[in-house]
């Protein structure tokens, strides 16, 4: 089954999608930081796991940057697809083949994983265009109980950061107070949710804010559960695939307002896409608020070995890695 675009009318994602010219936009701002900032993308070729929709688990949250590297790293991604894909019909055809690449990258796509051919260039571009990224409602939305000056400054943030990277509010449990928070937060959690079931992208940071600290190695960091009621709420059939990003603390870092962008690299390494259908029973809806938090800290659990052991160990791999940066674009 092909990813398609979401276009459901009464869908809530429609509100931050903006339409063709905030996408063009958006693709503009990450490649220009791309085009500023050497950004190396490692094992790209497990981000084919989200091609019917998933949740991608980005550590650690250091800056504000961190959106705009996620989505030029799935540019790089669907670039590399399609590069692949023309190499293979180049080879195959190549007294037809009308569009010559560039003999100067060829060679990298050579090198580029074979698996890269298993997802169409249409369902990889699906990738990009249902990409949506969680941010927390009550720092870049406006509060009702604010005063005006503040809610007009609230207002304007909210929508450059949804034409810039196309959010989706999400309440804190932290940023209000009792069992109201704890709803509107489960109710966002649900919309999101039936979202990725149909397709989307939602990109999430377990750690729930960023670190003041860029210092801070992963495994002596403090990661969330809401990401494990999400996934539960998709039903288990969707994956997560965990993506860790290095360097943009140096960037924007929170003490910081205004980001230095030359002289600077960042790393993202893509793990492999985490399965959890096995602990998520069919009627989820019948499970108790106590076996619902069990299930949430199991899932989440998963994703936290995963960035715990990032670099402590070798991970396995069917193929050699291939680093891909703004270079080879």
């Amino acid at each position: 089954m092909r990813t398609k675009e979401i276009k459901s009318k009464h869908n809530p994602e429609k509100l931050v999608s903006g339409g063709r010219i905030s996408e063009a936009f958006r693709n503009l701002m990450a490649r220009m930081l791309g085009n500023r900032v050497t950004i190396s993308l490692h094992d790209m070729q497990n981000l084919s796991a989200l091609k019917d929709g998933g949740m991608l688990a980005v550590a650690p949250h250091n800056s504000h940057v961190d959106s705009l590297v996620v989505r030029w790293s799935i540019r790089l991604f669907v670039r590399a697809v399609h590069q692949k894909h023309k190499l293979k019909s180049k080879l195959e055809n190549p007294s037809v083949f009308a569009a010559p690449l560039k003999q100067k990258r060829e060679k990298k796509y050579e090198e580029l994983p074979e698996s890269l051919l298993d997802i169409t260039p249409k369902e990889a571009d699906a990738i990009l265009k249902n990409l949506i990224i969680l941010a927390a409602a009550d720092y870049w939305f406006p509060n009702p109980n604010d005063r005006i000056h503040k809610k007009a400054f609230a207002l304007f943030k909210s929508c450059i950061a949804q034409t810039v990277i196309r959010i989706m509010p999400i309440t804190r449990q932290r940023s209000g107070r009792g069992r109201e928070s704890t709803q509107k937060s489960t109710e966002d959690l649900h919309k999101i949710a039936n979202l990725v079931k149909n397709g989307a992208i939602s990109t999430i940071f377990p750690e729930g804010t960023r670190s003041r600290d860029h210092t801070v190695p992963l495994d002596e960091r403090r990661f969330l559960s809401g990401l494990g009621l999400l996934a539960a709420f998709t039903g288990g059939n969707k994956p997560i695939v965990p993506m860790v990003i290095e360097g943009t603390g140096k960037i924007w870092p929170p003490h910081k307002s205004i980001p230095k962008l030359r002289n600077n690299s960042v790393d993202v390494t893509v793990g492999q896409p985490i399965h959890f259908d096995s602990l998520v029973p069919e009627n989820i809806e019948a499970m108790d608020d106590k076996e619902l938090r069990l299930l949430r800290k199991q899932i989440s659990q998963l994703v936290t070995t995963y960035f715990q052991s990032f670099g402590k160990e070798e991970l396995e791999s069917e193929e050699e890695d291939v680093v891909f940066g703004s270079a080879d674009y």
